[in-house]
């Protein structure tokens, strides 16, 4: 198995449209989908003996998507509604906090304690969830946006070969940079970074993933030119960080709890005691498409779903909460022409925890779920998780990223 780390710098405007536009404006994503590379890459490779080991095997690369930062804000992630945003030491907004683990430590008092409602530590206003990317800058937590721009197109009859009256339309397209007016008007690049994971003909596809000059729709416009760079990385590292990150949860539950515990009238443990077992969250970092016996549209990743995914028999799996919702994904499928299945989805950034008392029988499970993702069409770049992500705990409400 062989793993690629995926530079992509746009080298013009960029539009990933999900969906053909039902008016003036056509939207695009943030980020590049992990489809949307397969597709190039795949329609390279057509003709070429390892195709069909590559993209239709029953173990395909995978292609995540490419974001432009390495970190996703949870679902669990709130700011405050009139200054939002991370704190950059020049006031202004008021931080983002997690509210994950206080959450969980006040919903399991028994009998139930006061209701959980978070404030501001800054002005006293209510907190509403905040989601965004974001990379470390030491130990601060800073937002990375994407620079977006609105174009205005008219359209070209075929016959006549010019504008065709009454057809304008406006994509809007990811800017290949941006300059800042405050750091004397110096250009910034955009830039996105993905992986991808091939079990066989990984030289194969490395040569074609350099080959790949266009991405996403407009490319006859002007649109979609990058750069691709391509680096291997070590296939399975030794220490990515999942042991360190299940214990720093654990100890924060712990220790949140034992305060609560000294709440008048409150002092009963909770069902799934932490001193007895360990915590751990799936953190989607892409939209997951899940089924429910195979074919039933799903919100929830299930203890049930988790062991049958994971293929490790542990009796004492419980999902303890899920902070999920649902949205609609289509797309474009160019070798037939024809437009994918819409899939039920459950979002980007939703967050599941769970409980087992065996949770050294999940280390290699819960690694492999990192590298692999969850549900369908993993492929494609939909459900790419982190094992207990780090912002549950440097983001407390106590200290405010």
């Amino acid at each position: 198995m062989q793993r690629y780390k995926i530079t992509i710098s746009p080298q013009s405007s960029l539009c990933f449209s999900e969906r053909r536009p039902g008016g003036q404006f056509r939207d695009t994503f943030p980020y590049v989908p992990g489809t949307v590379l397969r597709a190039a890459v795949a329609e390279l490779m057509l003709g070429e003996s390892a195709f069909d080991d590559l993209f239709m095997g029953p173990k395909p690369a995978i292609f995540t998507h490419a974001y432009p930062a390495g970190y996703v804000l949870p679902a669990t992630a709130m700011s405050c509604k009139a200054n939002p945003g991370f704190c950059r030491g020049g006031g202004g907004e008021h931080g983002v906090i997690d509210t994950l683990v206080e959450r969980l430590c006040f919903e399991a008092l028994r009998p139930a304690g006061p209701l959980y409602l978070p404030q501001c530590r800054e002005c006293g206003r209510r907190l509403e969830r905040h989601a965004c990317f974001y990379k470390f800058d030491g130990e601060k937590a800073q937002r990375v946006s994407v620079p977006q721009c609105l174009l205005t197109r008219v359209a070209i009859n075929r016959r006549r070969g010019t504008a065709e009256e009454g057809l304008l339309y406006s994509p809007i397209v990811v800017a290949e940079g941006v300059r800042r007016p405050d750091r004397n008007w110096d250009f910034y690049p955009t830039t996105f970074t993905g992986f991808v994971t091939v079990e066989r003909h990984a030289d194969t596809l490395e040569v074609y993933l350099k080959k790949v000059d266009f991405l996403g729709s407009g490319t006859s416009r002007g649109l979609g030119h990058v750069d691709v760079k391509v680096e291997a990385l070590d296939p399975r590292p030794t220490d990515n960080g999942l042991e360190e990150r299940c214990r720093k949860l654990n100890e924060r539950i712990k220790r949140r709890w034992q305060t609560l515990q000294k709440l008048p009238g409150c002092a009963q443990s909770p069902a799934h005691q932490p001193d007895q077992g360990s915590y751990f969250t799936l953190d989607l970092y892409a939209d997951a498409i899940l089924k429910e016996d195979g074919w039933l549209p799903a919100m929830v990743f299930t203890a049930d779903m988790l062991k049958a995914r994971s293929d490790v028999h542990d009796d004492t799996l419980q999902l303890v909460r899920a902070y999920s919702g649902y949205d609609y994904r289509g797309g474009w499928n160019i070798v037939w022409g024809l437009p994918k299945d819409v899939e039920v989805v459950v979002p980007r950034g939703s967050v599941f925890v769970y409980w087992t008392s065996n949770l050294n029988q999940w280390e290699s499970a819960l690694q492999d779920l990192e590298l692999r993702g969850i549900g369908e069409r993993t492929a494609e770049g939909f459900g790419q998780v982190r094992v207990s992500d780090e912002f549950h705990t440097i983001a407390t409400g106590e200290e405010p990223a």
